[in-house]
């Protein structure tokens, strides 16, 4: 839009959160997946290796994402 307004479209838009939540999961991924050590404290990884469910909605930290 050339006068410099955003999109008035972007609130319901369903491909906006995909875009944005990519930057989330990269920031994620350098503090735990690409990690040498880190890997280790995730939430995740630990209860995979347990043997343990592992819900999608599980953070690396042991948090959940709103559904």
């Amino acid at each position: 839009m050339a006068d410099g307004s955003r999109c008035s479209h972007i609130e319901g838009c369903e491909l906006y959160p995909r875009f944005s939540l990519r930057g989330a999961l990269r920031i994620w991924q350098d503090r735990y997946c690409n990690h040498p050590t880190h890997h280790q404290k995730c939430e995740r990884f630990v209860r995979s290796n347990a043997g343990q469910p592992v819900p999608a909605t599980l953070l690396p930290n042991g948090e959940h994402i709103a559904t």
